[in-house]
């Protein structure tokens, strides 16, 4: 009798370790270059414990495809609970931040039935979680476009198009199309609202505890980028860092010195 072989803890460090550098091989060597070896080296870790945690190359990649599947359903869901979920779900689906990750899955799903049915899976239960948001937001709108489903598809399909062309170096109608179903949603949602914090005074009480040397590192702020962002900070009077990030998703960080200020490299 064959006894059952061991697999590493799904709570381990090690584990986790692995499947973040298997997602930095993918992004950067594509799925067809992504071995145990290769990916063990960027991990600094011997090639046995890829293959203690994972016996397969496919156990990996499923385990990279859920952990930006998680990420993914909590942007998804933070965009449905929004004020203006409609708009949010279409700056997800237009975000270029995803890019390769995406294309390299939706390659790699071709040629793997176990990853095609996760992926199958993932979107199905999504977009019947989207079309319920939908159909609440809109109302009795919802008459002007059809099946909330449907409404999902079309913002869906046309972001994954300008997603999976904007990685091949093409940008032609790109901007035409956002301003299309910008209107569009105008028309159909009304003009977005700018929110405005009604209480002022609750904003600065925040500032002046962030300045505080007792409260220093208890209050921090995490930013999950979407398109059209625009974070502000001074460098003077804040620490900050970069997760890692996707090199071909657009953003830019400009940097302004002040006259007169205190010296700073």
């Amino acid at each position: 009798m064959t006894s059952k072989r061991r697999i590493g803890a799904e709570a381990s460090e090690t584990r986790a370790r692995i499947i973040e550098a298997a997602e930095q091989v993918i992004r950067d060597k594509g799925y067809a270059a992504t071995s145990s070896r290769r990916v063990a080296t960027w991990a600094g870790l011997k090639p046995s414990l890829v293959h203690y945690y994972f016996p397969t190359t496919d156990d990996l990649f499923l385990a990279v495809f859920k952990r930006g599947a998680e990420q993914s359903d909590a942007m998804i869901e933070r965009a449905l609970s929004s004020d203006d979920p409609v708009r949010a779900l279409w700056r997800f689906f237009s975000d270029t931040s995803r890019t390769s990750l995406s294309l390299e899955f939706m390659a790699f799903a071709l040629h793997r039935e176990t990853i095609r049915q996760q992926i199958a899976l993932h979107i199905d239960a999504m977009r019947n979680r989207q079309a319920l948001v939908i159909e609440q937001a809109l109302g009795s709108r919802l008459a002007e476009v059809g099946a909330p489903s449907g409404l999902s598809v079309i913002l869906a399909g046309i972001g994954r198009a300008m997603v999976m062309e904007g990685a091949l170096g093409i940008q032609t109608g790109h901007a035409e199309a956002r301003a299309t179903i910008g209107a569009w949603l105008d028309r159909l949602l009304g003009p977005p609202v700018t929110e405005v914090d009604p209480e002022p005074q609750r904003c600065w009480t925040l500032v002046q505890s962030a300045a505080d040397p007792e409260q220093q590192g208890r209050i921090a702020r995490s930013h999950e980028w979407s398109v059209g962002d625009l974070l502000i900070w001074d460098n003077t009077g804040t620490m900050h860092r970069a997760e890692p990030y996707d090199k071909d998703c657009g953003r830019l960080m400009h940097r302004t010195k002040l006259q007169g200020e205190e010296p700073f490299e």
